[in-house]
């Protein structure tokens, strides 16, 4: 991405722009960050497109943390795994009478 595509961006009018941001490291590669991702991530914040928001399974990372606004930060967190939902199944017998 560079400025004409962030200018491109600035033009449009979203009604939510949703920007999928790494986690520590629980769901994403936390290695796969460096310097060219944050400093994008610091142009997109500071360009002010309307309506933008982040989100990020489980916490966000540690690199983007003082870079993302709270605010604008929808931290989804796992609400079930497949194996609680073997304990989770209902009896499927019939109740009796």
């Amino acid at each position: 991405m560079n400025e004409r595509d962030l200018r491109r961006l600035q033009a449009l009018d979203f009604r939510v722009f949703l920007v999928h941001v790494f986690d520590d490291g629980t769901y994403m590669d936390r290695g796969l960050i460096g310097r060219n991702y944050i400093d994008l991530m610091r142009q997109l914040i500071d360009a002010d497109i309307s309506s933008l928001l982040f989100i990020v399974m489980g916490d966000i990372h540690p690199d983007l943390v003082e870079i993302v606004p709270y605010q604008a930060l929808i931290a989804l967190v796992r609400c079930v795994e497949a194996s609680d939902l073997r304990s989770l199944k209902h009896d499927s017998r019939s109740p009796e009478h």
